[in-house]
């Protein structure tokens, strides 16, 4: 906790022992997207986007940050990250996954939907990223899925599945094409999607893109491997097995692939001398 807590000595300390030159803090999860009460979660956002400005403030040069928000209304979700970006001179945002809402947390908000183009508008205006993190599972998800299976929470496999499913739901729900310069991150080498390339490409284009056509509806129009080209950056975080990253690196080019630490929950100090 000493280490979370401290964003500055002892951040910067581990940093300078390991060679970290510049490191773009984040809140952790289940951050923002955890609040099902709009006004608390909006007012929570602006509040720890103001308490982290002032922590990184003297030290610019080796300390930058991700915004948090509210996601319960996209408009107001592209403001603070506006405000964030112009105001506080941040590089984008962080989100923990979709956002929970409801009186019992159980909507979820996913972005991949068309009242979300006004927030994804706001993030190509100021040509900055956004960064799609795991969270943990809750509620429904966690009681009907991972409550009698504890030992698959987190890294094991719920992160992963929670975050490719949101990715792909850019992707096929047409995001890319309606905003083709948005910019997403997702971390630990691709969230699992990678290693699945060649068998969701060949369903998207040989079966998926024909019955939607069929069916009058839209989706995506370009192939999963050129969405990992154009729009969606994938870092090291979390996932250390040079095995994993020449492959990942074949099959989508080593500049879509960010070089990223875990610390402080994974360490990765071993990683970064070899």
């Amino acid at each position: 906790m000493r280490q979370i807590n401290d964003i500055h000595d002892e951040h910067l300390r581990l940093s300078n022992e390991h060679g970290i030159g510049y490191t773009v803090v984040s809140l952790t999860v289940p951050g923002i997207q955890g609040i099902t009460d709009k006004a608390e979660a909006e007012k929570t956002a602006a509040e720890t986007n103001n308490w982290v400005a002032g922590q990184i403030r003297d030290h610019r040069d080796r300390l930058s940050a991700f915004a948090c928000l509210s996601m319960h209304d996209p408009v107001q979700a592209g403001e603070e990250l506006r405000r964030c970006v112009n105001e506080l001179g941040f590089h984008g945002a962080l989100l923990c996954d979709f956002q929970h809402a409801g009186p019992n947390g159980e909507t979820y908000l996913f972005y991949d939907q068309p009242q979300y183009d006004s927030f994804w508008k706001v993030l190509t205006d100021l040509d900055v990223s956004l960064y799609i993190h795991p969270a943990a599972p809750a509620d429904v998800i966690y009681e009907n899925l991972y409550r009698e299976r504890l030992y698959l929470i987190g890294p094991p496999l719920s992160f992963a599945n929670g975050v490719n499913l949101h990715t792909l739901g850019l992707i096929t729900n047409g995001v890319f094409d309606r905003f083709p310069t948005a910019k997403v991150i997702i971390g630990h080498d691709g969230e699992h999607i990678p290693f699945d390339f060649w068998r969701i490409n060949h369903w998207f284009e040989g079966v998926k893109k024909p019955i939607a056509q069929q069916a009058g509806d839209v989706m995506c129009k370009k192939s999963i491997y050129d969405y990992f080209k154009e729009n969606i950056w994938i870092t090291t975080s979390g996932h250390f097995s040079t095995r994993t990253l020449k492959y990942v690196v074949e099959e989508i080019g080593a500049d879509r692939v960010l070089f990223s630490t875990f610390n402080i929950y994974q360490s990765s100090c071993q990683l970064i001398k070899t």
